[in-house]
């Protein structure tokens, strides 16, 4: 991105259309999964790890917010769950 005095300014975010085309693409190329995966990742603001720990006990349909608790991490030798402090994610 180029602001008005020609200077490259880094933007940490994406715009509603990228995040729209972000989308159609992973459904296309990618498992419903994955697709599903991004979409949690996007739209809940949820970190990688706890998006990959979230299981269907975690997730409350009759309207109460999910909490995250728990979060994959690698260790040099293999995967690790630790628990978190609870963090509320809106869906």
């Amino acid at each position: 991105m180029i602001s008005e005095d020609n200077e490259a300014v880094e933007r940490n975010y994406w715009k509603k259309d990228e995040i729209k085309k972000c989308l159609v693409i992973t459904k296309q190329e990618l498992s419903l999964r994955d697709h599903v995966l991004f979409h949690l990742l996007i739209y809940t603001e949820a970190r990688k790890g706890e998006t990959l720990a979230l299981t269907w006990d975690d997730i409350d349909f009759e309207g109460a917010p999910s909490a995250l608790q728990k979060h994959f991490f690698t260790t040099r030798v293999n995967l690790a769950l630790k628990r978190l402090k609870r963090r509320n994610l809106d869906v």
